[in-house]
């Protein structure tokens, strides 16, 4: 009884349970991450926390970036989480230093969660694990970034909404051509851009390189369209990635994947195992009047970056009102053995210490690519603002201070746009699911007539987005089917959302 209890207390919080419910905006939140020789061995380590309030069921995407510095011999595990602790594969990455010398990785993690109206909190979190012959000491410099895509906004208007699909992928042969690892389809209810993005980590086999792309189809494309990891040793074979390509689409439905192959240096095994996250964030055409995104793309070829900060990319907007604007640079820098190449992401065509910026070494002539990201967030008024991203030399500068720069710099602003109501059709009385208890595929049926797309999403008892089905039209809706053959047993919940529609019902696999 107390079980069932629990259920039905999760279902009425996974629907807000207010037929007058309050349309909420996009939100964005942001915390710099400056930690110096901390501890991390014992326990996970919490080194950024967000404390973040929702006026109504949603979407959260929690990201945590930057640069880790730490000893050789550890394994250092950075997470982005809704509890102070990490879950294995694609709920972590990890980076580990080679030497005292070549000691700083960049690192980004992702994961998404379900939300109800209320408080929750997110965390940044770090762990030395597993390979514990070093020091445990680490410095972490970085940033926790949370953006929130409410299900509801005004009546009759399309919404910023975002998609996740988690990358769990094991010795998978990535020999000839490029593998899909992990893909998203939604449609679109009316035209607008679209931010896609792959991030996470790899391990590879030494003397291969490693292709890895965000991409809106199957395949990948030179330059700014894919980032490349190398395995250092056989022991040091871990990298962490990060990859973001921008679409304008037109209304219907569209697939973009992520994508992975082993190219040009091929003299190891070709075998990989890739753990992540695929994100699709799309923002219709309104003006701004919800949120909205830019991205210029960066491929910028043997660029002398030392001596001065270089801007590789610059966004110019013309903001509708106050709000908050989240930077992102992320991409891969190809550069000198001796060199220290410093991007940022910033308000000002300069960068700033410890979390101003993420910094990175090539190991060698060969192993000379680093993939890395940075995020930043800022606070600004209505008018006229310029970002940017850039690269610099800096510290470490006994190599050649030339640096070719392939990647994203993204823009993306949440306007402080005020609230209104919008009543809700709840349809979760009429929606029949059966089988229910059901041993793999089950049947979803609505006995009240829809007059709207609706997402529909499988969740599972901890918030967690398991299945994105996209959006689907009322004539889809009619007896559609819900595979659980590949899931534990246990109880999941079905979720459909429309502009002004809501339901869920309890789905129970055998």
């Amino acid at each position: 009884m107390r079980k069932l209890c629990y259920l039905f207390s999760l279902l009425y919080f996974l629907l807000g349970w207010n037929p007058a419910a309050t349309a909420a905006k996009p939100e964005a939140w942001q915390l710099g991450i400056n930690q110096t020789q901390i501890d991390l061995s014992g326990n996970p380590v919490v080194v950024g926390q967000i404390a973040a309030t929702f006026a109504q069921p949603g979407t959260v995407i929690v990201t945590f970036d930057g640069t880790c510095i730490s000893s050789p011999g550890d394994r250092i595990v950075l997470a982005a989480s809704d509890q102070p602790d990490w879950s294995p594969n694609d709920g972590n990455t990890s980076v580990e230093a080679f030497d005292d010398d070549r000691n700083r990785n960049p690192f980004s993690h992702t994961r998404a969660y379900s939300v109800g109206a209320g408080s929750y909190d997110f965390y940044a979190v770090a762990q030395n694990y597993v390979e514990t012959d070093g020091n445990g000491i680490a410095s972490i410099y970085g940033s926790l970034s949370v953006k929130f895509f409410p299900d509801q906004v005004l009546a009759g208007e399309a919404r910023p909404e975002a998609f996740f699909q988690g990358i769990s992928q094991t010795n998978i042969d990535l020999e000839g051509s490029a593998v899909v690892v992990g893909e998203i389809s939604f449609e679109a209810p009316q035209s607008g851009r679209v931010v896609v993005r792959f991030d996470g980590k790899c391990i590879a086999s030494l003397g291969d390189r490693i292709v890895l792309a965000a991409s809106d189809h199957a395949g990948w494309t030179p330059n700014d369209g894919n980032v490349g990891i190398e395995a250092s040793s056989d022991d040091v074979n871990r990298k962490s990635f990060a990859h973001s390509r921008s679409y304008l689409i037109g209304p219907g439905n569209h697939t973009f994947y992520a994508v992975a192959q082993n190219y040009v240096e091929t003299d190891g095994s070709g075998i990989a195992s890739i753990y992540g996250g695929l994100t699709v964030e799309y923002y219709p055409d309104l003006a701004g009047i919800y949120a909205f995104s830019a991205q210029e793309a960066i491929s910028e070829t043997n660029i002398e970056v030392l001596g001065a900060p270089v801007t590789v990319a610059s966004t110019q907007l013309n903001l509708p009102e106050a709000g908050t604007v989240l930077l992102r640079f992320d991409g891969e820098i190809i550069s000198s053995p001796g060199d220290r190449i410093v991007a940022a992401a910033a308000d000002t065509p300069d960068w700033s210490p410890n979390d101003g910026n993420v910094s990175m070494e090539a190991f060698s002539s060969d192993v000379n690519q680093n993939s890395f990201s940075h995020t930043r967030a800022y606070a600004a008024g209505p008018g006229l603002h310029t970002f940017y991203a850039v690269v610099e030399s800096y510290v470490e500068t006994d190599g050649s201070g030339m640096a070719s720069v392939y990647g994203s710099f993204t823009v993306e602003f949440f306007p402080e746009t005020t609230t209104a109501t919008n009543e809700l059709t709840d349809l979760s009385p009429s929606l029949k699911v059966f089988p229910n208890p059901t041993e793999g595929i089950c049947t979803v049926r609505i006995g009240t007539p829809l007059t709207e797309p609706v997402k529909v999403e499988v969740i599972n008892t901890d918030g967690r987005i398991m299945q994105s089905l996209g959006w689907k039209d009322p004539l889809e809706m009619s007896d559609l089917r819900i595979d659980l053959t590949n899931y534990p047993a246990g109880a999941y919940f079905l979720r459909l959302s429309g502009k002004s529609t809501t339901g869920a019902q309890v789905l129970v696999k055998r």
